[in-house]
């Protein structure tokens, strides 16, 4: 998904910290062996096999517990911050998003690692690589984050908190590719949020299922719907100030709303 896509504006990723930081643990290795290692994956292409990935989740629960040193800690987040530059970094994403979850070493990092794919996701998109994504690509990529957000959605009750954090980051994601493609390039976007779970959107069946069985979270992805039209709103409002959208791409999506307009204002009251 999105292989092709690389950042014309940034610079080509340092990888030696990001590589040294993919060995196992807790094995040791020598400086020479490290820049050996980062040599090597520069000839390779741009993926992680499982024992890369596990790295990641190490250092993933290093950076988010408090039981490591902050010299530990620090590392971990600038080997973080490389991962955002890696080519890779979209495809990897996107498989974490699509997991269930996350474990290191009976450490839970579900949570942490669906935070960082969606801020890789969130930076990808700020920074104008989404635009020259191919068609294909962009609807891959679309359909992800909504798998994602079903997936929370059907979350059971105990990931309740976790869920309506990442549900308040894929909102935010939802509007930044609303205002990007609808409607001429999504054009089933009023369906496919704001349709009822059952028919494959993210609004609740019926309103005293709410609380009730399996679909108590069900509340999650109308929360998603209503944090994504309320950025949309805020995004598109005409004024001097607000220049995230250019004037032609707002006239657009306000259009674009103003005919789908039946399909999500009768929810809402």
């Amino acid at each position: 998904l999105l292989s092709r896509s690389k950042a014309k504006a940034e610079p080509p990723l340092n990888q030696s910290s990001l590589i040294v930081s993919l060995v196992p643990h807790p094995q040791k290795v020598s400086t020479n062996q490290q820049h050996q290692g980062a040599q090597e994956a520069s000839k390779t292409d741009n993926t992680m096999d499982a024992a890369q990935q596990q790295a990641i989740l190490r250092t993933i629960a290093i950076s988010s517990s408090a039981s490591f040193s902050q010299v530990d800690r620090q590392a971990a987040y600038t080997t973080l911050s490389e991962l955002k530059q890696f080519d890779g970094r979209l495809p990897l994403s996107v498989q974490w998003l699509l997991t269930e979850q996350h474990v290191h070493e009976g450490l839970d990092v579900t949570m942490q690692t669906k935070l960082l794919a969606l801020d890789i996701i969130f930076d990808f998109l700020q920074k104008g690589q989404y635009n020259n994504a191919s068609e294909g690509d962009r609807v891959q990529l679309r359909d992800a984050i909504l798998q994602s957000a079903r997936m929370l959605v059907t979350a059971p009750k105990s990931k309740k908190s976790e869920s309506r954090v990442l549900g308040k980051k894929l909102g935010s994601i939802l509007e930044n590719i609303v205002v990007r493609d609808f409607p001429q390039r999504w054009t089933t976007f009023s369906t496919q949020v704001f349709g009822r779970f059952s028919n494959g959107g993210l609004w609740y069946d019926d309103a005293n299922s709410i609380g009730q069985g399996t679909q108590h979270e069900q509340i999650v992805g109308v929360e998603i719907c209503l944090e994504c039209l309320k950025l949309i709103a805020e995004d598109c409002t005409d004024s001097d100030y607000n220049a995230k959208i250019n004037t032609q791409r707002r006239s657009d999506v306000l259009i674009g709303l103003n005919e789908v307009k039946s399909d999500f204002l009768p929810l809402l009251f």
